[in-house]
């Protein structure tokens, strides 16, 4: 399974997460301590960058990418 980075990509990626915890907690004896380390994950999202306003040719460059 893969994730893209499209406007589903933090939905998909926190279903998977979810399903493992079922999985862990269902087949591991510990299971439910794995899922709780998963439960407390926390979702970061990038900030997004700043373009200056007389970008030179390199941080034009960087803003594309």
């Amino acid at each position: 399974m893969g994730f893209t980075i499209d406007r589903d990509g933090p939905d998909l990626y926190q279903k998977a997460v979810n399903r493992l915890g079922v999985y862990v907690c269902a087949t591991y004896k510990n299971g439910s301590d794995l899922e709780m380390c998963l439960d407390a994950e926390e979702l970061i999202l990038p900030e997004e960058p700043i373009l200056p306003d007389n970008p030179t040719p390199h941080q034009r460059k960087m803003w594309d990418l």
